[in-house]
């Protein structure tokens, strides 16, 4: 072949190239004649709904609220209505919505929370006594801490939050004490295998760094972990958790985020977020990135399926 018809030959390819381009590209066209369909079969629903459609002539000039107004829809031309990205996120937010009404229907607690019922009538004297922020806290106030404390953490997501509040309430004897009702012996170095490798080293230590908080923080390695973080000194003051409703939950999501008891799995690191994340409905994993092992895995299971329903979680 001369240089001429080489140079043809290329074009010629170079052309069949584009056709057989082109042929991809309508089936891929036809694929997406859907969309008629669907701004037809949406216009029709709108005006069934008493929503006027975009486009069309009429004198009415009323401008609906956006409070009331329909979030999405599609006009009977195809065309979408332009809708806030802020808007979506407040409708999200909103259904997720963590409120006094939502706690007391999911967790069956309604009157007052943190009584310091469940331990006993010395236990309850003393939480009285001892704990008097606590005591009975204003629920608004409570969730007011709880849902600020949540969006610090990153703790946002549905299923992030429907485990959190599970867990929680398990460990919060139902909302009744941010203090382990038992007294803290079980984990004396001479007592619990694993006490002097938590940091519980001298008598005394297991009373002392027994559980606190909404996730019941213990061991004085914990604690000194904490202090750290929150720049408050917990290991010689441990009770401070307990006593301020801001210490309780600040270090149950810190410990949620940073300090679970789950490494490994899924490279987690002590991040439960993560545990979440790849196994959405797996109550058993998240007890025992927070307890250790199965304690009241029932209840937990119990509530985090209340609150799948209430918010209609898949």
């Amino acid at each position: 072949m001369t240089q001429g018809q080489i140079e043809i030959h290329e074009k010629v390819q170079k052309l069949e190239q584009k056709v057989m381009d082109w042929e991809k590209s309508k089936e891929k066209i036809k694929k997406m004649l859907w969309w008629d369909d669907v701004a037809k079969g949406l216009a029709k629903l709108n005006q069934t709904n008493g929503t006027q459609p975009e486009n069309t002539n009429t004198t009415d000039t009323k401008v609906t609220p956006i409070d009331s107004a329909s979030p999405t829809t599609l006009s009977a031309d195809g065309k979408a209505w332009f809708i806030h990205p802020v808007q979506i996120i407040s409708i999200v937010n909103k259904k997720y919505q963590i409120t006094t009404d939502f706690l007391e229907k999911v967790m069956n607690k309604t009157g007052k929370w943190f009584n310091g019922k469940g331990g006993g009538k010395t236990f309850e004297e003393n939480f009285i006594l001892n704990y008097p922020d606590i005591y009975q806290i204003d629920k608004t106030l409570f969730v007011s801490l709880l849902n600020s404390s949540l969006k610090k953490f990153n703790i946002t997501t549905p299923y992030q939050k429907a485990h959190f509040l599970a867990q929680c309430f398990h460990e919060l004897a139902g909302f009744e004490s941010t203090l382990e009702f038992s007294s803290g012996i079980n984990y004396e170095p001479d007592v619990h295998k694993d006490a002097i490798k938590n940091g519980n080293t001298k008598k005394g230590d297991g009373p002392k760094y027994k559980g606190r908080g909404l996730i019941q923080l213990t061991w004085k390695n914990n604690y000194i972990k904490f202090s750290k973080y929150e720049g408050v000194d917990f290991v010689a003051n441990p009770d401070l958790i307990a006593q301020n409703m801001k210490y309780s939950i600040d270090v149950s999501c810190w410990f949620w985020r940073f300090n679970g008891g789950i490494y490994k799995k899924y490279n987690a690191n002590g991040d439960i977020n993560i545990l979440i994340d790849n196994e959405k409905d797996n109550v058993t994993l998240v007890t025992k990135a927070v307890n250790g092992g199965r304690n009241g895995l029932e209840h937990r299971i119990r509530i985090f399926n209340k609150i799948k329903e209430e918010w209609e979680l898949e």
